[in-house]
């Protein structure tokens, strides 16, 4: 295939435009994304997403595949930077207002379309991940699977009303680390906020 236009350079234009279809996807919704709007926001030629990903639905899917391998990769690391990494993972799932809104579409799409069940279970799965080290970290008990995932439901729960109330990425962001900062603030050490005494039924601490 012949790429006559706003060529990207070499090996770059695949990731730029998963980029842009990963916000048009929080923006938008899933289903709105276009081929057009997404070499539009990329600043790329249509042809190549052809060339890249054989059109639309392809796109989508590796979108969403690259979403989920990125929270596998924060998985992985919360077992190896200690402390540190999990911090980073939690704010990288909960804090960062396009993740959520483009994990929120994920669910939806699974809920529709049976393609979309293996990446909507291993981003779960890696999120119970993610979560069990940060509650681990923070002196809770993770003696069963039901604690990571109440809390886990909790904090998606949490997550979604704060993106309905704050459309600014900043203040969602700034929201959700004053929320992950009281649910795990051990994790965060002796300098980070001093934990609430009010737990929710999941048993993890969870803003007044």
């Amino acid at each position: 295939m012949t790429i006559d236009s706003k060529r990207a350079p070499r090996g770059q234009g695949r990731e730029t435009l998963l980029g842009a279809a990963q916000r048009l996807i929080a923006r938008d919704g899933a289903n709105a994304v276009t081929v057009r709007g997404v070499a539009r926001e990329a600043g790329l030629s249509i042809p190549l997403i052809s060339y890249y990903f054989a059109g639309r639905a392809g796109l989508i899917e590796e979108a969403f595949d690259a979403h989920v391998s990125r929270v596998e990769t924060l998985a992985e690391r919360v077992t190896t930077t200690g402390r540190r990494g999990i911090e980073a993972g939690l704010r990288a799932v909960f804090a960062d207002r396009s993740h959520v809104l483009v994990r929120h579409e994920l669910h939806i799409e699974a809920a529709r379309s049976g393609i979309y069940g293996v990446p909507f279970h291993r981003s779960r799965s890696a999120m119970s991940r993610i979560v069990s080290a940060g509650l681990h970290a923070s002196g809770h008990s993770t003696e069963t699977r039901r604690t990571a995932r109440g809390a886990m439901a909790e904090l998606e729960s949490i997550a979604m009303t704060t993106a309905v109330e704050h459309s600014d990425d900043g203040l969602y962001t700034a929201a959700m680390i004053a929320y992950l900062g009281v649910t795990f603030g051990d994790v965060r050490g002796p300098s980070g906020p001093a934990s609430s005494s009010k737990k929710s039924a999941s048993g993890t601490h969870l803003c007044p």
